[in-house]
């Protein structure tokens, strides 16, 4: 069973990074808020998404796909961090602070308010 997890866990990973990879491509609007919009839209829907799976009545199989795959996939901690750390360097600290709280704060809003959905 562990293995067919996996599997299932790996395929779903797969297509959330290319889901990923994907949306990162479009225009950033970087230029207008001096930091990776892609990056923070596509946590916090994440989290939206990832909350509505583990409240709704669905098989491991399926929880494994969509939960662990494609949106730990699709989601993404390292380039959030890179992206915080990157900002530092280039603009002024607050800057940076303010894109990590906005970040993480609306990404705990949206999981809540994804699993009181689901």
């Amino acid at each position: 069973m562990l293995f067919k997890l996996t599997i299932i866990s790996a395929f779903g990973s797969a297509l959330g990074a290319e889901v990923r990879y994907f949306i990162s491509r479009y225009p950033r609007f970087e230029k207008l808020f001096a930091f990776s919009l892609a990056t923070i839209m596509i946590n916090i829907s994440g989290s939206f998404i990832l909350g509505i799976i583990l409240d709704i009545p669905l098989s491991i199989e399926w929880k494994s796909f969509l939960g662990s795959g494609i949106i730990g996939g699709l989601t993404t901690f390292s380039t959030f961090i890179l992206e915080t750390v990157s900002l530092s360097a280039k603009t002024n600290k607050r800057r940076s602070i303010a894109y990590l709280f906005i970040s993480i704060v609306l990404s705990l809003i949206a999981f809540e308010f994804g699993w009181q959905l689901g």
